[in-house]
């Protein structure tokens, strides 16, 4: 109750208004644009203990929309331990279900529970997940995820002959390559696709290409942001990486 008094205080300028009635000057701080209401708001809560959601269940109340659970979700996820991979899912699966019309975060969440599915070794169901976010992509053409190239690397990786062709529909679709991570991903996909089709020339063209982006160490965005984008250690230490490597 008491997180939820401090946004209200804040959102109605309570503190301000209280000593300008004090003062005898009423409502002189409210303009009418200084002033918001909580229906709308996106609240973001970091940790899922008893308070955490108890003040979720309260601001819906108020038809605030909640973001928690894709948050701590992510958070597992990118340690990289297997054993917080099995709860990231388990809260990607809830976040999924509590708000079902929240399309934007809707196709984030199913990457995420694609994602978690693959490192698990459940590929039927990384890959239906990431077939639903692409479906979403498709329907509103202003959402953007990570999903086709996260499936696209899964059905290579996993030979999936019968969905070659809706891998690589996908990227052309949806893969514009913005950083080298995704450079990486498009050219790791086609060299895998390619070499087990038989064009080893292919394969291996495509595979320089790919290390060449997983070399870049500046993403050219400056301010600190060099990194970004960037092709990383979890990567470097991938099957997919290794694979290029004997290609290449």
């Amino acid at each position: 109750d008491h997180a939820v008094l401090l946004m209200l205080a804040v959102y109605k300028q309570l503190m301000a208004a209280e000593r300008s009635t004090r003062d005898g000057r009423w409502s002189q701080p409210i303009t009418g644009l200084n002033t918001f209401e909580m229906a709308g708001k996106l609240v973001g809560i970091l940790g899922l203990g008893n308070i955490g959601r108890r003040v979720a269940r309260r601001v819906q109340g108020f038809e605030s929309k909640v973001q928690y659970l894709r948050i701590q979700a992510e958070t597992l996820f990118e340690t990289g331990d297997i054993d917080l991979t099995e709860p990231a899912l388990r809260l990607a699966k809830e976040c999924l279900s509590e708000d079902p019309d929240a399309r934007m975060s809707r196709a984030s969440t199913l990457d995420l529970a694609g994602r978690c599915s693959a490192r698990l070794g459940r590929t039927d169901e990384a890959l239906g997940y990431f077939r639903a976010a692409l479906d979403l992509q498709a329907e509103f053409p202003g959402i953007q995820t990570n999903a086709c190239f996260h499936f696209a690397q899964l059905v290579a990786e996993e030979g999936r002959r019968d969905q070659y062709d809706d891998a690589l529909r996908s990227l052309s679709e949806f893969g514009a390559p913005v950083f080298p991570w995704h450079v990486f991903v498009l050219n790791g996909v086609n060299a895998l696709i390619s070499a087990d089709e038989g064009d080893l020339e292919g394969a291996k063209c495509s595979a320089q290409t790919a290390l060449a982006a997983a070399a870049v160490t500046d993403s050219g965005l400056g301010r600190g942001r060099e990194a970004v984008g960037l092709v990383g250690p979890r990567e470097r230490n991938s099957e997919l990486f290794r694979r290029l490597g004997e290609l290449a």
